[in-house]
């Protein structure tokens, strides 16, 4: 009696096993090519790799259900309308929808990344101008600043000139003069 009970729990077991499979399916890693082609429809010569569209996220899975009773597929897509199919890639035709939706998403990453690119480098040039501007007028400033000592000097060299001079013929007409005289003459 015992041994029926388990045998009908295995055979009900095996049943519920049979009538609904589980298989996961991840996608296969391509292989790389060494060197760039042009006849190459993935990728483009001289273009930047890419991988983050052909990677599938851990936690994301295909994952096929078969039920044998109801005789139904369900298919959960993650990650499955952004890769490139097999097709678009061996096939003589045009590329397909997805390779032109790849395409185009990474042209839009370059592009963001080069506008972003001149904005800090249209930035940096109107700082620079800016501190251009102001040297220009701070050198324009010491310019003024350097021509008024110049001529404060010459004045100087010239007052002292007539100062040493002054002294000079002071000196000479001491010799038989009083100062008071020099006084009451000037």
């Amino acid at each position: 009696m015992k041994t029926d009970l388990l045998n009908n729990i295995n055979n009900e077991s095996k049943s519920s096993l049979t009538d609904e499979k589980v298989l996961i399916k991840t996608p296969r890693r391509s292989l790389h090519p060494l060197q760039k082609s042009a006849v190459d429809k993935e990728n483009l010569v001289g273009a930047g790799r890419s991988t983050n569209y052909m990677t599938p996220n851990k936690g994301k899975l295909n994952v096929v259900t078969e039920i044998k009773s109801a005789k139904k597929l369900k298919v959960s897509k993650g990650t499955e309308s952004k890769s490139i199919t097999v097709e678009d890639l061996t096939s003589e035709e045009e590329p397909g929808k997805e390779y032109y939706k790849v395409l185009a998403e990474r042209r839009r990453v370059a592009l963001e990344e080069a506008l972003k690119e001149n904005e800090q480098l249209h930035e940096k040039v109107r700082h620079l101008e800016e501190e251009n501007e102001q040297c220009n007028i701070l050198l324009n400033e010491t310019r003024q600043l350097v021509e008024t000592l110049t001529a404060f000097v010459t004045l100087l060299q010239e007052m002292l000139k007539e100062g040493n001079d002054e002294e000079d013929s002071e000196e000479e007409g001491e010799g038989g003069s009083n100062p008071q005289d020099d006084v009451k003459e000037a």
